[in-house]
């Protein structure tokens, strides 16, 4: 078996020896405390990432000098050694990041220029050069000689602090146009002494830097160098100087040298399509971010070229998605070690699983982290966006949705904290809301008191919260969105059902962090027993993020948490049986539940939730009745429901309602919905469905953050995640009792020793001098065991001992010896202990302690037992609180197809040449007189046009074909939606294509059980027939429609039923007709038949022949490729039925001329001339077939769209040019027609006069050609 290149261990030139080749490059953190120091949230961090699996971890920057931080949040070591307070958090940090086994590097750094003006006044650098940077960054100050040599001695105490703090080596970071970098390029170093001019001044500084840090760690220390790739091709530091640089750097004795990408070659990260390159340089070696092995290629060949000069090991950093590609670069010699950045972000453990083989490919949450498309993406021109989308990206790890342990926010865990502290419990009498907020803003949430006490009033609404954990006392806010009253009137106290929120916290079971000024603390997390975001669920927003969690029965959480607990190893479908789906605290329906399946499985998915109502009688004879609606689904407004349904009554769009009412109280809600007599109640009630929220669609988003990271989670790993966090609380918990028990069964082991030597104690105390002296005669001596040895031979002589407790005390050879605080015990016990009973009390105390110890050892010592208590007390919890479900599964829901959950609507879908695809309701479009300039039916580039569109039902099937020929599958209401503004959505997003793969023709189908068939045709002529059925399994990969030639596309598609007349036209301006009996049935894989031979515009007209019978495809597709030569294309596939056929040309003309009037031939022929070109025409580019019922839509390359009545255009002869229909802008020309059904006539942006039916301005033509017969 081949080992893994990435787990073989590097030994470096100082001889110490990574375990692995995978290391987390370096990404600020910005954690540091206002003193610029390391803290608790820089241990938590790395001691995640050591046991990530990394072998090496290099750190965020550390600056040299606190007056230039990169950004808020450096931590600074500024110059002298660290004092001693700073000095132990390095140290905690420095433990913290090595305890997986690895290295931990400390990169040394002063940002120079790249410290914007809200960090520092004035940056600096080695000339005063401003760069046209983001406005955040002021001109530099250029720094003195003095000032070089004083940076160059800091770098050197600050890496020999790192090496006394436990850091197991540094890296001197002179990349990414920090200070170092600055010197590296002529256009930031303008200098004319001796750090400047020349490359060899310009790389002194770097070098005796590194000299520098050499000489402060020795020789047998890691040291090294961070160099940015993109510096290579930036202000004339160029590639064959970076060669130099690291030519010099290997007399430094350097133990690894890194090539940094970073964010500078990422364009996927700035929100770039991929589809644009970047280059090494201008003329070569070109990096397309759209591919992940171009990428990887890219970054490699980076190295190889490094490689060629360097004797260092070597580290390549940033660009790596896949293990392969890792692996590649490994083997190629090329790279020593991979560097990996913001993958390490996403998920700690990526390492380990690239060590044990897992091919999966990096998570990159560039791709999914931005505010949105189009002018919210990364790439908008507005600044805003584009900033926040990069400060997003690049900070995103510090944004907190929800935390799973406890499953809440900050704001609504520091109150329920304030609240604890405050005893504001629940068997407690209630305190004013203004007070618990001013304790919450005061000391743990600094953000304003609305937005805290917002946050409490909704704890306390039980239409918020399934279970609230605020009981209130006063006005809350309602159901129709009244807001609560002040919080000086409002008064409130924990629910009980949150004291098991806070349960446990005292027993050191959670960690505690400074708060923001540092004054007090907080914990990170509740020890809560109840599985909080399951069971209230969560909404909220972050940066780029969003989370939608709907709540759930207690009961059922419970128990799925109880049978994962008894059986880790049930599948959904198991879990499903005990938790169904969501339970909203306003009850009412859940209909489409098949979404449920989707959302637990992937964490995202969408349900639809109705109002419960019925019917009732209230006239007798049961004339008149009365829709009542007593259960809303869940954020519904109550108020804002009934104004909407008067407004469809006012607006006639829901008829039969006389009266509107509200009676709810107290004890329900009821609003009563009056109808007309003899009114259908199902009918209406079917209407209010569909055009209120009385019917609406919750959509699940399952984010949450684990361990410091955001991902979409589904049911069985949020209750895992739930369940390891007890794990947790409960072991920190049994540790911290056995630690109290320990002690106090020492105190009281001590005590018992003192009563079975109670005379010789007596004696030594009164005869001491003083109790300093008393208690050195106290353990001093040896004392006669007494009922201890007893007791602790039962125990365990170690079962009570505690942990630093020093050998020399307790049990000793001849006796027992008392420790400081057993004898301080003594000194301080009352005569009144020494009475029988109480010696007795003490006797039994110690007894009952042993025992609990020995129950502790055992929850800590086995899994079984652990797992039990954690099934114990959710045990508890569920028959304290659990409650009857509130919202009703509904059979019928449980069949429901998706379809029918859409809208039923005539739908216009438009496709543009560059594949981005949309669907519009019809109605959008009215109607206007020809000659109209028409309205923008969708907005395209520079470079892209509008190319095809088609008429659907929002149901339909579209059978999606592509330039390769093949078949994908998608519903019309799987469409993106937009206005006539926007562009729509590619279809690579919605389809697998391939990469150059796109999507051609698309054809609506409704069935594929007709017995029809799918008539295809090329733009080379070629025609195809292959049976519908043959279509109707859907496959996500799609499948093989035709085979098509490379120089060949399709134009094409139709249904038929196996007898229709087909019709073919060219762009010259002919046409063909034949029965399709004349083209065989074909499977799927076939390459087909020519049914039309192409000709230049202007050709005779000749009798065409069918080929001979039994003439094969091979020498059809001979000569069809002989023909393809003359230059024409096939444009238009026609299948004739009844009307006429509209043709049009590129510069408007058109004409409709009868189906007859086009001879019935055998295919293969070059057809009769179907409209007369010209230069005024241009080329034909479509065809249809219509009657007077139907409305025509004309789309050009400009995005441009007019509808004109089929009845405005005048039928003609085969042989003319026809009239003007549409008058495209200068520079504009059609590139499109299609059909639909009328609708009423109304205006839009004015109307064309009507015209003669003859072009404006010219006459028909005097001599058009002869028809021919």
């Amino acid at each position: 078996m081949t080992t893994s290149l990435l787990a073989q261990p590097l030994r470096l030139p100082c001889g110490a020896s990574l375990p692995n080749r995978i290391c987390k490059s370096a990404m600020t953190e910005g954690l540091s405390d206002p003193l610029l120091r390391a803290n608790e949230r820089h241990v938590r961090l790395y001691r995640e990432w050591s046991l990530g699996g990394a072998g090496l971890l290099v750190s965020g920057n550390v600056m040299i000098d606190r007056r230039v931080l990169e950004r808020p949040g450096n931590v600074a070591i500024d110059p002298a050694p660290a004092d001693p307070e700073s000095m132990a958090r390095l140290r905690a940090w420095a433990r913290a990041g090595t305890e997986g086994g690895n290295h931990l590097w400390m990169q040394i750094s002063h940002a120079g220029r790249q410290s914007p003006w809200y960090v520092t006044g004035q940056p600096l650098a080695p000339s005063a050069v401003q760069l046209k940077l983001m406005a955040n960054y002021r001109k530099p100050r250029a720094i003195t000689e003095d000032e070089i040599l004083d940076f160059i001695q800091r770098y050197a105490r600050v890496a020999a602090t790192a090496r006394e703090a436990g850091f197991t080596g540094v890296q001197v970071h002179g990349a990414h146009g920090y200070l170092i970098s600055s010197f590296l390029s002529p256009v930031t170093n303008r200098r004319n002494d001796a750090w400047g001019g020349s490359l060899e001044n310009r790389a002194r500084f770097l070098l005796e830097a590194v000299k520098a840090v050499r000489a402060a760690v020795g020789n047998d220390f890691p040291v090294g160098v961070k160099l940015n790739s993109a510096d290579f091709q930036k202000g004339g530091f160029s590639h064959e100087e970076c060669l130099q640089v690291v030519r010099w750097l290997n007399d430094s004795r350097l133990d690894l040298l890194e090539i940094s990408g970073g964010t500078y070659e990422q364009p996927r990260l700035l929100g770039y399509s991929g589809e644009a390159e970047t280059a090494v340089d201008a003329a070569q070696a070109p990096m397309a971010a759209a591919s992940t092995r171009r990428r990887e290629a890219y970054f490699l060949d980076y190295a190889a070229a490094i490689r060629k000069v360097a004797t260092m090991p070597l580290m390549v950093t940033g660009g790596f998605r896949t293990r392969a590609g890792m692996e590649a670069a490994l083997a190629s010699g090329a790279v020593d070690v991979v560097g990996l950045a913001r993958p390490l972000c996403t998920d700690a453990d990526v390492p380990k699983r690239l060590l044990a083989g897992d091919d999966a490919p990096l998570p990159a949450f560039e791709h999914s982290l931005k505010l949105g498309e189009g002018v919210l993406a990364p790439t908008s021109n507005v600044f805003l966006f584009k900033l926040v989308n990069l400060l997003g990206q690049q900070g995103w790890y510090y944004q907190q949705i929800e935390r799973l342990g406890d499953g809440l926010k900050p704001v609504h865990r520091r109150i329920l904290f304030a609240q604890q502290q405050l005893n504001n419990v629940w068997n407690r009498p209630y305190i004013k809301c203004a007070r618990v907020v001013g304790d919450v803003i005061g000391k743990y949430h600094p953000h304003g008191d609305s937005a805290a006490y917002d946050a409490l009033v909704r704890m306390a609404q039980d239409f918020s919260m399934r279970y609230p954990l605020i009981d209130g006392q006063g006005n809350f806010g309602s159901v129709d969105g009244d807001t609560a009253a002040a919080m000086r009137y409002t008064e409130c106290r924990m629910a009980r059902v949150t004291s098991e929120m806070m349960a446990d916290i005292d027993s050191e079971t959670v960690d505690f962090v400074p708060n923001y000024d540092e004054k007090e603390l907080e914990p990170s997390v509740l020890p809560t027993r109840i599985p909080q975001l399951l069971v209230n669920g969560s909404a909220g927003i972050a940066v780029g993020m969003a989370t939608n969690i709907p709540p759930h029965n207690l009961g059922e959480v419970l128990d799925a948490c109880i049978a994962l607990v008894d059986n880790p190893d049930l599948d959904l479908a198991a879990l499903m049986k005990l938790v169904p789906a969501p339970d909203f605290p306003t009850a009412g329906l859940i209909l489409d539940a098949a979404g449920v399946i989707d959302a637990y499985a992937t964490g995202r998915g969408r349900i639809v939730l109705r109002a419960r109502t019925h019917i009732e009688d209230f006239e007798k004879g049961g004339e008149r009745q009365a829709i009542v609606i007593t259960e809303l689904p869940y954020q519904v407004n109550k108020a804002r429901l009934q104004e909407r349904i008067a407004e469809l009554v006012k607006e006639k769009k829901v008829e039969g309602i006389t009266e509107i009412r509200d009676e709810s109280d107290k004890d329900g809600m009821r609003v009563v919905i009056e109808l007309r007599r003899n009114e259908n109640a199902e009918v209406v009630l079917n209407n209010l469905y569909q055009n209120t929220q009385l019917q609406v669609a919750f959509g699940i988003n399952m984010v949450a953050l684990d361990g410091g990271q955001p991902k979409t989670l589904g049911l069985k790993a949020l209750l895992e995640i739930f369940l390891r966090h007890r794990r947790e609380v409960v072991t920190r918990r049994t540790q911290y009792l056995l630690r109290k028990a320990r002690e106090r069964a020492h105190i009281l082991e001590g005590l018992t020793v003192a009563l079975a030597n109670i005379d010789e104690i007596i004696a030594l105390i009164r005869s001491a001098p003083n109790p300093a002296e008393a208690k050195a005669g106290l353990m001093s001596t040896v004392w006669k065991p007494g009922q201890v040895v007893a007791m602790l031979e039962r125990a365990g002589a170690d079962a009570s001992r505690p942990l630093d407790l020093d050998a020399a005390f307790g049990l000793v050879e001849g006796g027992y010896r008392l420790s400081e605080a057993q004898a301080q015990a003594i000194l301080d016990m009352r005569l009144q202990r020494l009475t029988g009973l109480e010696q007795d009390k003490i006797h039994d105390e110690f007894r009952e302690l042993l025992e609990a110890i020995l129950g502790y050892l055992e929850i800590l010592g086995s899994e079984t037992r652990l797992l039990a208590v954690i099934r114990e007390e959710l045990l508890a919890v569920k028959e304290q609180y659990a409650d009857p479900r509130r919202t009703e599964i509904t059979e019928f829901a449980l069949d429901l197809n998706r379809e029918d959950l859409i809208a039923p609507q005539e739908m216009i879908v438009t496709l543009s040449h560059q594949g981005y695809v949309k669907s519009q309701p019809q109605s959008e479009y009215q109607v206007q007189r020809r000659g109209g300039r028409g309205k923008t039916a969708a907005t395209t580039k520079d470079d892209d046009y509008v190319q095809g569109l088609w008429s659907a039902h929002t149901h339909d099937w579209l059978l999606c074909f592509s330039s390769r020929g093949r078949l994908y599958w998608l519903r019309v209401f799987e469409l993106p939606s937009g206005g006539s503004g926007s562009r729509g959505k590619p279809f690579v997003n919605l389809l697998p294509l391939e990469e150059g793969e796109r999507i051609t023709t698309v054809l609506p189908v409704k069935s594929f059980d007709t017995g029809q068939f799918v008539f295809m045709a090329t733009r080379r002529g070629t025609v195809k027939k292959t049976p519908l059925l043959d279509f109707s399994r859907p496959r996500a990969a799609g499948i093989i429609a035709v085979d098509l030639r490379v120089d060949d596309a399709l134009v094409g598609v139709a249904l038929t039923d196996g007898q229709n007349d087909i019709l073919l036209f060219s762009d010259a301006g002919r046409v063909i007709r034949f029965n399709e009996k004349d083209v065989r049935q074909m499977g799927r894989g076939a390459t087909g038949v020519r049914g039309m031979r192409l000709v230049k515009a202007g050709a005779a007209e000749e009798e065409d022949a069918t080929p001979a019978e039994g003439e094969g495809e091979a020498a059809e597709a001979e000569a069809e490729s002989a023909a393809g030569s003359a230059g024409a294309r096939v444009i238009a596939l026609i299948v004739a039925r009844a009307g006429d056929i509209l043709t049009v040309s590129e510069q408007g003309y058109g004409k409709r001329t009868p189906i007859d009037g086009f001879p019935l031939r055998g295919r293969g022929g070059q057809g009769v001339i179907a409209q007369a070109l010209s230069d005024k025409t241009g080329d034909l580019i479509g065809a249809v077939e219509v009657d007077d019922s139907h409305d025509i839509m004309l789309i050009s390359d400009g995005g441009r769209l007019i509808r004109v009545q089929a009845r405005e255009v005048k039928t003609l002869g085969r042989n003319t040019q026809g009239v003007r229909v549409v008058r495209p802008s200068d520079g504009d020309r059609l590139v499109g027609v299609d059909r639909m059904a009328q609708e009423a006539t109304g205006e839009e942006g004015g109307e064309a006069p009507p015209a003669d039916n003859a072009p404006e301005g010219d006459v028909p033509d005097a001599n058009p050609e002869t028809p021919s017969q």
